[in-house]
């Protein structure tokens, strides 16, 4: 016989979480024992699954102790009073309205037994005819959230998942004809393919969301690329998480009482990439480079904005081109990266002012032409063309844009930059320069204490590549030397 944790049991080939009131309650519960469905088979689950399970319905186990315990209003809080509501809607099984006729009738004749239900409709009904407000036990109030959420179920237009899925894309204003956020939208609409149209109100709504990711998880890690490799467990859980987002916020919303996690049983995270930093003698190599390339100056370009800020394509792509001409024409040059509140950023500590102190007249003359490139071709192409470029200049193929960011950390702190600047700098947390300091003027800037301080670590960390480059044209190295 299978030996199953603490309070789990089997029966019928399902698998139940069984445990006793404490004696105190069982007179009020009017029985000796809890029990409720793990909603597993016996003989098909996985040991995260039972875990999560259990966890779970230790959780509705306490609630239900202590809703039997406590009748003060206010002293739950909502989303217990949610999971309770849940709990007794997948209680009473009911998936459609094709199983009865009338909800309120059913419930009213005992067809359907919702715990507390006429205690409920005879406030309801005091509340109105006194003019005030109804005055719910927290037991009552999950019993109303339960009737409002199976009453949910008999709308025209029942909740079905896509509609969390759809509801969160205008809640985010993704537009798909924008080329980021229809890859978004698409890989979303791809997931919820794998996931398929069910309701939400279905007990069972958890396991088959979060069946449908893991089929699109198996799928995905079966394929081979190009290069003969799979799929990393990283790019596709990241694949799935603005899908899970949705759908929990959605759930949310809606009072449903539940929360999907994407699980993934078959394989563990990859081992990481060994983070690459180039050293000294290659980033001056690479920065020369740069500034004699006359052939692909858009890729020298964003190489040069990349070593000394670690602002990736992405971020460079949606600088505005006047803007960014009138920063690096200040009398300290700098570029602020993500200006407008509008303009999307990975993390509001991306949002900083970087000091240019490398290549300022290169970057003035080519930045237009980089600018209409990134706008024109996809991500994807971005990462693959400065890639390329980066292996044929340095011999090092595991080069990329990324290994750029840190390459700046490993210049800081080989020279001991304070941290805070380096934050600054890069867009990390714990930035020496406040959050405003983007709306700061770039006279203001050019004499602010701490942006001038950001400078000189700026100056300090790449000290090395000044000393090796002669730019006649560029007031940043004459300043420096001076």
């Amino acid at each position: 016989m299978k030996s199953y944790p603490k309070y789990v049991r089997e029966q019928k080939g399902n698998l139940y979480y069984q445990r006793d009131y404490p004696k105190k309650l069982q007179s009020i519960a009017g029985a000796k024992t809890y029990k409720n469905a793990l909603g597993l088979k016996a003989n098909n689950h996985s040991q995260t699954q039972l875990s999560r399970a259990i966890a779970d319905a230790s959780e509705l186990f306490d609630i239900e102790c202590r809703l039997h315990e406590n009748s003060t209003p206010g002293a739950f809080q909502d989303n217990e009073l949610d999971k309770a509501a849940a709990d007794l809607v997948s209680r009473l099984h009911i998936v459609s309205e094709d199983s009865i006729d009338d909800l309120e009738e059913a419930l009213d004749a005992g067809h359907l037994d919702l715990p507390g239900w006429h205690q409920v409709t005879d406030e309801m009904k005091a509340a109105s005819y006194e003019s005030r407000e109804p005055k719910l036990t927290p037991r009552q109030e999950a019993t109303w959230r339960a009737f409002k959420a199976i009453q949910n179920q008999f709308d025209k237009k029942p909740l079905i998942v896509r509609n969390l899925w759809d509801e969160y894309i205008k809640f985010r204003g993704l537009n798909p004809d924008d080329r980021e956020d229809g890859r978004i939208i698409r890989r979303g609409e791809r997931i919820l393919s794998f996931i398929g149209e069910h309701s939400a109100y279905n007990p069972k709504i958890v396991r088959i969301i979060e069946s449908g990711l893991e089929a699109y998880y198996v799928h995905e890690r079966s394929k081979i690329k190009s290069n003969g490799g799979k799929r990393s467990v990283q790019g596709i859980k990241r694949d799935q998480n603005e899908i899970v987002a949705a759908i929990n916020r959605g759930a949310s919303l809606n009072h449903l009482g539940w929360k999907v996690k994407a699980q993934h049983q078959l394989d563990k995270t990859d081992p990481k990439e060994a983070r690459i930093d180039l050293d000294k003698p290659v980033q001056i190599q690479l920065v020369n480079s740069c500034l004699e390339d006359k052939k692909t100056p858009h890729l020298s370009t964003v190489i040069l904005i990349e070593l000394q800020c670690g602002a990736m394509a992405s971020e460079i792509k949606r600088l505005d081109f006047d803007e960014a001409m009138e920063e690096l024409n200040a009398p300290l040059p700098m570029l602020k990266i993500g200006r407008k509140e509008e303009t999307k950023t990975k993390t509001e500590e991306r949002r900083r002012v970087a000091p240019i102190v490398i290549g300022v007249e290169y970057i003035k003359e080519h930045l237009e032409q980089t600018l209409k490139w990134l706008n024109r071709t996809s991500e994807s192409n971005h990462s693959t063309m400065i890639k390329r470029k980066l292996v044929e200049v340095t011999g090092i193929k595991e080069a990329s844009a990324h290994c750029l960011r840190h390459t700046i950390r490993a210049n800081a702190e080989s020279n001991d930059i304070n941290h805070s600047h380096t934050s600054s700098i890069c867009g990390w947390s714990g930035g020496a320069l406040s959050k405003n300091a983007i709306t700061y003027g770039i006279h203001r800037l050019s004499t602010h204490k701490g942006f001038l301080e950001i400078r000189e670590s700026s100056l300090k960390m790449h000290q090395f590549i000044l000393d090796t480059i002669e730019e006649p044209d560029s007031n940043v190295v004459n300043i420096h030397r001076s």
